[in-house]
């Protein structure tokens, strides 16, 4: 099978040419490789301007985030398989080996996504290998577990559910699982840690807790139907205050209250 790698770039020279060796030195090498630059502002981008004659690189007018940036990079390929990187994560080098042969072991997945080191600019690192073999919908509707940089999919699967949402800056990844696998969308997990996946701090803590929290809280009402119907009122109340639990660590906002309220209405059923 052919893969295609879609590589998502804004304003980030700094590490992108990291990220793109990364994807060269593959003992698997890609049979295509697309960068979308999202608007970069003048003069930044410099790292784009002379790229291995392998690299195709659009460039969007106007930003859009990276929802769009990835379907740009989709639309203008034309693999069977599509792998995406952030332009400030790493892949080792066996990343899409390893990964392609587990779905051509697997053909009843419609993706797969990998497990990963966590890593700061201070030396800490974390790894992220022990998830769900198979995401299931519950698991899907309370956790992110799949990342865009971990992610391997069949363009197939990808298109019958409509590709990357147009409409979402954040939890676009977390979205777009949700509907992979509610459509009944297998996506299988690979343990083995193979991407690098950067973590910087960026802007005010606090402020991007938040953003993300309200992001999060978006797609829940997105989908609320599809919450409702799968968790019920307890497991959807309860799905909400761990939304803003989660947000709550940096954000300075408390979900206690709706987890309790979620276990108080499960109580009264049984």
């Amino acid at each position: 099978m052919d893969v295609a790698v879609v590589i998502t770039f804004y304003r980030d020279d700094a590490f992108f040419p990291e990220a793109l060796a990364s994807v060269l030195a593959q003992t698997r090498v890609p049979d295509e490789i697309i960068v979308v630059d999202d608007a970069s502002p003048e003069g930044e981008a410099q790292t784009l301007r002379r790229l291995d004659p392998r690299v195709r690189v659009i460039r969007h007018k106007t930003n859009t985030g990276p929802a769009i940036a990835r379907q740009t990079g989709t639309d203008a390929c034309s693999a069977s398989l599509i792998a995406y990187l952030d332009s400030d994560d790493i892949w080792l080098p066996e990343k899409i080996e390893r990964q392609l042969a587990f779905l051509e072991a697997h053909q009843d997945l419609a993706a797969s996504h990998t497990g990963l080191v966590t890593f700061r600019d201070d030396g800490f690192e974390r790894v992220f290998s022990d998830k769900p073999r198979e995401l299931r919908l519950a698991e899907v509707l309370h956790v992110c577990h799949v990342l865009p940089s971990a992610l391997m999919i069949r363009r197939a699967a990808l298109d019958a559910v409509g590709g990357w949402t147009r409409d979402r800056r954040i939890t676009e990844d977390w979205e777009l699982t949700i509907r992979l696998v509610a459509a009944g969308r297998r996506i299988g997990f690979l343990a083995e840690p193979l991407v690098r996946l950067r973590r910087a701090d960026h802007g005010n803590l606090s402020s991007q807790a938040r953003r993300l929290m309200r992001g999060n809280l978006a797609m829940l009402n997105r989908h609320r139907s599809l919450y409702l119907r799968t968790l019920g009122v307890r497991g959807t109340i309860t799905a909400c205050g761990e939304i803003i639990a989660g947000g709550g660590r940096r954000g300075g906002v408390d979900g206690r209250v709706l987890r309790t309220l979620g276990w108080l209405l499960g109580h009264r059923e049984g």
